[in-house]
């Protein structure tokens, strides 16, 4: 029965975050430093804090009805390009994250954790970027290459070519990104009891 009862529980609670998430992705902003088209957002936070809590899959759980809740309120305007690469995002970041906690919840390894798993979510979110996503974002707008390098240069003169475009503009964007969603997970985690409890 206490299974049962903790099973529930946790189905409830990555409903809720779940929920949360797909609101605050509907909060977005501009960052002086990248092209307007990219947006700063904070709806990790409760794919993390599910994560953090729950372990691995309730964190995908709640990153895919995040993506889900999202579309069936507003639907999708990347032919579901969008929402697939934020699932992927959220991988990129959960998996690392909750293998380095398997063994122990503090405060420390919790730190280190978000630490790594921040700077390999923003290295392969940058190189996902690149590869996948402005690639098919040209071919459905009809932007080259070139024309989508001189918006960044246009946000950010430290971009002059391809790789300070990488590593000036969408490296610090998303380190930046995930080092905030990762702190406010954690004084969220650290402030309300019941997250400590799903453990």
């Amino acid at each position: 029965m206490e299974n049962k009862t903790l099973s529930t529980r946790k189905l409830i609670l990555i409903a809720l975050l779940g929920t949360i998430a797909a609101v605050l992705m509907s909060f977005d902003m501009a960052v002086p430093f990248i092209p307007a088209f990219i947006k700063l957002d904070l709806s990790e936070i409760p794919v993390i804090v599910a994560g953090l809590s729950m372990g691995f899959w309730p964190g995908m759980i709640t990153a895919f009805m995040k993506v889900f809740i999202k579309f069936l309120l507003k639907g999708t305007s990347t032919a579901f390009i969008g929402e697939a690469v934020n699932l992927a995002i959220s991988f990129y970041y959960l998996l690392p994250f909750t293998l380095l906690l398997k063994k122990e919840k503090s405060n420390k390894n919790i730190i280190i954790a978000m630490s790594v798993a921040t700077l390999i979510s923003a290295v392969l979110t940058t190189y996902t970027n690149y590869l996948v996503v402005f690639p098919m974002y040209g071919r459905m707008y009809g932007l080259s290459s070139e024309v989508i390098l001189n918006m960044f240069k246009a946000a950010n003169p430290l971009v002059k070519n391809t790789v300070t475009m990488l590593f000036c503009s969408l490296v610090p964007f998303n380190a930046i990104k995930y080092g905030l969603a990762s702190c406010l997970a954690y004084l969220l985690y650290q402030r309300i009891p019941q997250f400590k409890e799903m453990h």
